[in-house]
């Protein structure tokens, strides 16, 4: 289960504004994850959302001519509230 791999990403976010931690991990149809965590910049429109990093990981990992198809996205927020569920902007970047 991915639940204690996101957990030790968690750490790895840079979230100095919000304090809010988001960690991401996609899985393709070889299997093979990409890992991704937020981070946040002063001018925060830019902010990087963790599932958007780890898309950049999954094209700049890519040993092939076109992009791996992702099967699995498993998200963890470090939030009180339960669920973590992606922004509108990941959405469209996952879709």
């Amino acid at each position: 289960m991915k639940h204690n791999e996101l957990l030790r990403l968690l750490d790895k976010a840079y979230c100095v504004y919000s304090n809010f931690h988001v960690a991401c991990i996609l899985v393709d149809d070889q299997n093979k994850e990409y890992q991704g965590v937020n981070v946040e910049f002063a001018s925060y429109p830019i902010t990087l959302c963790a599932e958007r990093n780890a898309i950049g990981t999954m094209i700049t990992s890519s040993n092939s001519d076109h992009l791996p198809v992702i099967k699995q996205i498993h998200l963890m927020s470090d939030s009180n509230d339960s669920n973590a569920s992606p922004c509108g902007m990941c959405r469209q970047a996952l879709w």
